[in-house]
């Protein structure tokens, strides 16, 4: 997942304030998200919490919803509601948003959303900036870099 994180929103921000609390199971249903497509999503192990992040795209301009997971009466399929959101900037080459994949003082941490320096390696070590979805308080949190690692799931060596 390539991405340049430029700024951050949550429950508070005029931006954020409208989409906070949408539901939605395809981010096309969101008047606030028109152009909106969505590329990638993961859900927080452990998987029984129903809490997931999303990356959403129109052209080249990124966010990340932290959502909940919703079940649908006598369906199989699920919705989402929107917790909270990082707005993601322009995509730059060499920087890289990883989601659900970094650890915290070698422990992993799913909850950890860390901007890391793309050296073209399967583990990042130095990180830029890190939020934490935080489950808890239904934020996303800036959280320090300290002792944080990241792993690039889709890395392949001969890319």
């Amino acid at each position: 997942m390539v991405l340049l994180v430029n700024q951050s929103f949550n429950q508070t921000s005029k931006d954020a304030a409208p989409v906070i609390g949408s539901v939605y199971r395809d981010i096309k249903e969101l008047d606030q998200f028109k152009g909106y497509k969505q590329k990638e999503g993961a859900l927080i192990e452990p998987i029984e919490t129903h809490y997931a992040l999303n990356e959403i795209v129109k052209g080249t301009h990124t966010i990340i919803l932290f959502d909940k997971v919703l079940t649908v009466p006598n369906s199989k399929k699920v919705q989402y509601q929107i917790l909270d959101t990082v707005t993601i900037g322009e995509i730059v080459t060499g920087k890289i948003v990883m989601m659900t994949s970094c650890r915290i003082n070698k422990a992993n941490d799913c909850e950890i959303i860390g901007l890391v320096k793309n050296t073209g390696k399967e583990k990042y070590t130095l990180l830029l900036k890190a939020w934490r979805a935080n489950r808890k308080t239904n934020k996303i949190e800036k959280i320090s870099v300290k002792g944080i690692s990241c792993v690039d799931l889709n890395f392949d060596p001969e890319d």
